[in-house]
């Protein structure tokens, strides 16, 4: 029964996360507002909702979790590091030769490019802050709730994870899901070998500024 409560609370937590953000678009596109800082509030305010409800959720593991970090920080951080530069070239790799094969970058990068070109603050909270959070309490602490092997969980993790940043893909752009799910089951490892979800939320924050910086140049 502990581990159909846990899968019922990772698709609910899922939905809701892929759910809000969509609406709170959808609201902010509606009220067609002229002041860019109310529409830029109202979408900071929507994500931070999101981030502080997932949050509430697993309340006691993230403070667990934080207080392990602050007292050995230092080695998770080299730990972590390690497991990104895994990840982050396996990316870069398989992403370089899809890009060769579909003739177009992800669509889920083509999005952010828009967001960062149309309003910055909103997609660096969004990008750096929020999602990395959202995503790690998601992808890996939810889902190790109820799958505990060593093997399956990884891939599982990684795909699902994947499968979150092509939604809305066609045809061979399907193929992006290799270069997110390589970042996604490393992190999953990751956390495997630290039980500390900080470790990915640290390294997630770290992926998606350096994203955030070389989109920018």
């Amino acid at each position: 029964m502990e581990k159909v409560k846990h899968i019922i609370i990772f698709f609910s937590v899922f939905v809701l996360y892929l759910f809000l953000n969509i609406e709170i678009s959808l609201l902010v596109s509606n009220l067609n507002l002229s002041n860019h800082l109310y529409s830029t509030l109202i979408k900071v305010g929507g994500q931070l909702f999101i981030a502080f409800t997932l949050i509430l959720i697993y309340y006691k593991d993230f403070i667990k979790d934080k207080d392990d970090f602050n007292k050995n920080g230092k080695s998770i951080i080299k730990t972590s590091l390690k497991y990104w530069v895994v990840g982050l070239l396996i990316m870069i790799f398989t992403n370089a030769v899809i890009n060769i094969a579909v003739g177009a970058i992800a669509d889920n990068e083509a999005i952010n490019r828009t967001v960062l070109s149309k309003n910055y603050i909103y997609a660096i909270v969004s990008m750096v802050l929020v999602a990395p959070i959202c995503e790690e309490i998601i992808f890996r602490l939810a889902i190790g709730k109820f799958i505990n092997n060593k093997y399956i969980y990884p891939i599982i993790s990684g795909l699902v994870f994947g499968y979150a940043h092509i939604i809305g893909s066609h045809g061979l752009e399907y193929l992006y899901i290799i270069p997110y799910a390589a970042l996604g089951i490393s992190f999953a490892c990751l956390y495997k070998k630290t039980n500390n979800i900080f470790s990915t939320i640290s390294m997630h924050i770290l992926h998606n500024l350096v994203c955030v910086i070389i989109l920018t140049i």
